[in-house]
């Protein structure tokens, strides 16, 4: 199985096979932008496919805040990257059964929902969505 990596190298190379410079400039600017965050203040720390999507994930968001259509293109190129946002009401369903499963009863118990959401549907759904509805459901 390619890494996300290797998927961008490769999406590189075919995007200037297709004269595709748009696509080309932000493949290579996501690939700098990952190699910047692996080289960190304390050294080289190579990025999984975890790492490679979070980082992906962070440039949609500012690219959302633009909302023109060269940043909607490119948002679509990177959403092939990370895996598919929950909706609110999918985050609140899934939160729901959370809830029961980990048997969390108060505001305390956020700290236990936010791990086994993380561990079953990390990089689905903003944290802040998710603690917001486990937050509303708890005080419920």
């Amino acid at each position: 199985m390619t890494t996300i990596k290797e998927q961008i190298d490769a999406e590189i190379k075919q995007s200037m096979i297709d004269k595709d410079n748009v696509k080309k400039e932000l493949l290579k600017v996501i690939k700098s932008e990952i190699s910047r965050a692996e080289n960190g203040e304390k050294g080289l720390h190579p990025f999984d496919d975890k790492g490679v999507i979070k980082q992906i994930q962070k440039m949609v968001k500012s690219l959302e805040t633009i909302g023109n259509d060269q940043s909607k293109y490119e948002i679509a190129i990177l959403s092939k990257y990370i895996p598919t946002q929950m909706s609110e009401d999918q985050v609140r369903e899934t939160v729901t059964i959370l809830v029961t499963e980990t048997g969390a009863v108060s505001q305390k118990d956020i700290g236990k929902i936010m791990g086994a959401f993380k561990v079953k549907y990390d990089g689905q759904a903003d944290n802040a969505v998710v603690s917001k509805i486990a937050r509303e459901l708890l005080t419920a």
